[in-house]
């Protein structure tokens, strides 16, 4: 259904108070005030603060899964034994499809991802990493040359820090070769440091 004009208001300057101010702090009868209608008018559009934050994220938030639904179905489309070598081609392929979508829902993803806090958002990316966490495990696990598992203690440590890189890249970088060459780039790192930590001996020698 078509946003009346002012709807539209109230969702441009709900983004503009939400990017801000983060959506705890972001005051309610600000945005109000500025749209120019009284509170009882914004009520009409919305129940709450919260579910006009869903109305500027959860598209955006729904698309970006689909997107890595379809990544993830391409992984899990290879041998089992060979996912843990060719899961990093499928991703880095699919990266410019990637980049396209965030580049296209930036404000969005900004919201999700910095100002959520409060929100079902607030822990958007963590939950990313858990499962990717556990997919990169599942899949050392099945692979056809003997590998020695990582610990998920440090699998963890080492999503932890890939995902704040990527993090990183997607808030800052708003130029789409560089954010391909960026993801890319970082993730051919990691996949190299995983693979070397899973084919060395797990025989470290303390000094």
């Amino acid at each position: 259904m078509e946003k009346s004009d002012t709807q539209e208001r109230i969702l441009s300057c709900g983004k503009e108070y939400f990017l801000k101010y983060g959506f705890k702090s972001a005051p309610l009868r600000k945005i109000v005030a500025k749209v120019g209608v009284t509170t009882g008018a914004f009520y009409g559009y919305y129940a709450n603060k919260e579910e006009l934050f869903y109305a500027l994220t959860d598209d955006a938030a729904k698309g970006f899964m689909d997107v890595l639904h379809r990544v993830l179905g391409e992984m899990n489309s290879i041998a089992e034994e060979e996912r843990i070598f060719k899961m990093c081609d499928v991703y880095i392929k699919r990266i410019p499809e990637i980049a396209e979508y965030l580049l296209a829902h930036h404000d969005e993803m900004l919201l999700i991802l910095e100002c959520s806090q409060g929100t079902k958002y607030e822990n958007f990316f963590e939950s990313l990493q858990r499962s990717n966490t556990e997919n990169i495990d599942e899949s050392s696990r099945h692979s056809k040359n003997k590998l020695n598992l990582i610990s998920l203690d440090t699998m963890e440590l080492l999503m932890s820090g890939y995902f704040s890189i990527l993090k990183r890249i997607i808030i800052e970088e708003t130029d789409r070769e560089k954010m391909i060459r960026s993801m890319s780039e970082v993730a051919r790192v990691y996949e190299a440091g995983i693979l070397t930590l899973m084919q060395k001996s797990n025989n470290y020698r303390i000094i």
